[in-house]
């Protein structure tokens, strides 16, 4: 399934890994090596709603990547996350190629802190795809996530995403219900890893890995593996006390590579 939540906009977490930036990239903050426990954050756009709650202010987020290198495969992202008194509102608008198949999604959503250790979130998802020589589609789903925060090192998190339910005709609903559930551990204050595995209906279990690392007080790698996908990715963050720049590169063996790069303020 075409996803939106997995091209909406931008990596951020919340926990620092150096104790500064607390609302800066961490945990599965680059293309490929986002997981539902990645420890909160606008990055939680993503891949968990729920993690959304615990930034401390509002954010505007940009990204731009160009999926496996092929020419005109283009995706696009620009939004805004609204900081409220117990959580946050994201608004997402993007915009994906090649040119003879357009899709343009817009995504909203609320995120909710239940509690000092847990948190809940929902996002609503809308697409519509301008396809050439061929009736226009539109379709619409839901994300709902849940996070557990154990510790200051340790983090669960689950995400379901449903069926799209198909708003124009289509003689068949690609779509199908995810399921993902993962578990983040920090070792240090500035080294962690993140493991997840994702259900989609009638498809293979897939298994991903992520390993952070900061190099310094501004600069974060990020590695990883996805098994499904059969693809590997790695990022580099830059930091500054109002700004976060991301580069990221993700290969996948069949496919090529797609690079992707990100601002946030």
């Amino acid at each position: 399934m075409k996803k939106i939540t997995g091209a909406i906009v931008v990596y951020l977490s919340c926990l620092s890994l150096t104790g500064q930036n607390s609302d800066y990239i961490t945990m599965s903050a680059l293309s490929g090596s986002r997981t539902v426990c990645s420890q909160y954050g606008v990055n939680s756009v993503f891949s968990n709603p729920a993690g959304l709650s615990q930034i401390t202010k509002s954010f505007f987020i940009t990204t731009f990547s160009d999926d496996y290198s092929i020419h005109d495969l283009w995706n696009i992202v620009t939004g805004y996350v609204f900081k409220t008194n117990k959580g946050a509102l994201p608004l997402t608008i993007t915009s994906k190629g090649p040119r003879d198949c357009v899709e343009f999604g817009l995504s909203t959503g609320y995120s909710l802190e239940l509690s000092e250790r847990f948190y809940a979130g929902i996002m609503a998802n809308a697409r519509y795809f301008l396809i050439k020589d061929i009736q226009d589609e539109a379709e619409i789903s839901l994300l709902l996530g849940i996070q557990y925060r154990a510790n200051e090192k340790l983090t669960f998190g689950m995400m379901c995403e449903t069926p799209a339910v198909i708003l124009k005709d289509r003689p068949v609903n690609y779509s199908c219900f995810v399921l993902k559930s993962a578990v983040s551990f920090y070792f240090t204050s500035s080294c962690g890893v993140s493991f997840e595995i994702c259900k989609a209906m009638l498809l293979p279990v897939e298994f991903s890995g992520l390993f952070e690392i900061a190099l310094s007080e501004r600069i974060r790698l990020m590695s990883g593996y996805k098994s499904g996908a059969n693809e590997l990715f790695c990022g580099l963050s830059v930091l500054w006390p109002k700004m976060a720049l991301m580069m990221s590169a993700s290969y996948n063996f069949m496919l090529g590579t797609t690079p992707e790069i990100g601002f946030i303020r």
